[in-house]
This record gives C-alpha cells, structure tokens and sequence, in this order.
C-alpha cells in the first residue's frame, strides 16, 4: 500500500453572489446575520495510478478562526459533480451529489480537523472526472462561521491536504476491485486480457440494492462496444465472459434505489 500526500490546488467560498478571491482564507458555516457560507475545494490526483483502489484517504483542513467558541456546528464533505473556478460566485455554484459524502465533524475552535474523504476520492478515480468536493454544514444555527487556510495564500504548513492510501491495481494474473455503485453509471479501468487465453469474471452485489453490470469489449483501451447485461440483487454472485474474443474489457455498472457496493474478480489460471 502507498501513501501520498495531495495539497489543495485551488478553491474558493461563495456567498451571495460573492467569493474570497484574494483572501487568506476561506469561510464555512453562517454569519450572526444568517448569511451562508460554503467552500469548494480541489485536488489534482493525477499522480495517482490509474486503475489504482482507494483504500482510506482523509481530508485536512486548518481553522484560522470561529465567530462563536460556544457554538459547535456540523461540517460535512460532499463530492461535486460540475465544473467550477475560483471566480465562481453562489449564483454560478456547480452541482453536489449528496449521496456522496465524507464523514461529518464537529467544529468549535481553531486547529486542524480531519474528514473521512474514501467515498468520494474513490468516485474521482473510478469516475475518471474530478469537480473537488463541498464543504458544508447543516446551514441552520447563526454564529457558527468558521474561516479555513487557504491554498496558494497560506504558508503550505496549514493548507488544505489529504491523505490517500491506495493500492495500484496492476495489470497481473488476478485482479480484485470493490466498487460504489451509484444511480449514475460508472465504468472500471479498462483491463488488457490479450494475453490472457483463458479467464473468469465474478461478480458480486455485496450492498443492499440492485446492481446492473454492463460487461463491454474492445481492440484498445478506449474503444469499446456493449458484450452483455447481467442484474444482480443484493447478495447476488455471478460469473459472467464476453461472447467475442477481445484486447481489453471493462464494466459498467450503476445501482437502482439508492446506493450498493459491487465486488469484482477478474482471474485467470497460473501456468
């Protein structure tokens, strides 16, 4: 397993109509007046393998300051679904899917703060698209504004960072990924089998809603076209193979009534 360390390469806050551009900080939580604060943060995971399996991965952040010492409030991540900048405004604010999110913490005074992020980095990687991540809170109590170091302002001791630790999936004799499935449909790295004369692919549907796997093949590593459908309930395993021979294979797979976790096997015999 590796370790890495990502810093945050841009961000912004936005509230009505505003944002921080050009200031040392970043803002999260509600003014005395009820004005609301988000912010936007994101990472570039490029130097992450492709292919590569999140194991755990943290998101740190440094609390310059709190309004209120006697008021804790809520703070949770969720993953961003649609482009933004740092000249992005409330009005111009991208999507969130708040099905997607870290874990939540508490905040009343200044210090660094850690959120569970897996979820959400493991969407950027087997999504293949990266808009960053919300942070947020409940948006209900007055007097809970928190202000955040911000990247590329602040000395880099107290920027926003994670901590990702991950497996690469290599390209060998077998291959395990577990997977969220979500109501969007996601696709696996694609995986070179043609040197491979003989394998088998498992399927399993470890969540607690329905799964759809759409088993795709192709002459290279981004050309594909449709092999076969297999649905899985929960609990449901399944071995499924292409009808054509092929260099590369991939799945597809999204969930139905909310999300499950899918736990593929792709193995072949050792000679």
């Amino acid at each position: 397993m590796a370790n890495k360390i990502i810093f945050s390469d841009y961000s912004v806050s936005i509230h009505s109509g505003r944002n921080s551009e050009g200031s040392s900080h970043l803002y999260i939580g509600v003014k005395p007046s009820g004005d609301i604060y988000r912010t936007l943060l994101h990472f570039d995971i490029s130097s992450i393998p492709e292919g590569s399996n999140i194991e755990n991965c943290t998101l740190n952040i440094y609390i310059n300051g709190s309004r209120s010492r006697s008021k804790p409030e809520i703070f949770t991540p969720y993953l961003v679904t649609s482009d933004w900048g740092t000249r992005t405004t409330w009005d111009t604010r991208p999507s969130a899917d708040s099905s997607i999110y870290g874990s939540s913490s508490a905040i009343l005074t200044t210090g660094w703060i850690s959120f569970d992020v897996t979820d959400i980095v493991n969407n950027w990687i087997d999504s293949r698209e990266n808009f960053g991540l919300l942070i947020k809170s409940p948006e209900i109590t007055a007097s809970t504004l928190k202000t955040v170091a911000e990247p590329g302002i602040s000395t880099q001791d107290i920027q926003p960072f994670l901590v990702i630790k991950y497996t690469h999936r290599r390209n060998n004799r077998n291959q395990f990924l577990s997977l969220k499935a979500q109501s969007i449909r996601r696709y696996t790295p694609a995986i070179n089998v043609s040197s491979w004369d003989k394998y088998s692919i498992f399927i399993q549907n470890a969540g607690s809603n329905t799964v759809s796997v759409f088993l795709e093949t192709g002459p290279s590593d981004s050309v594909f076209v449709s092999d076969s459908t297999t649905v899985l309930y929960p609990g449901d395993t399944a071995l499924i193979a292409p009808q054509a021979y092929s260099f590369f294979i991939r799945m597809g797979y999204l969930s139905h009534g909310g999300p499950s976790r899918l736990n593929i096997w792709v193995q072949r015999p050792a000679y």
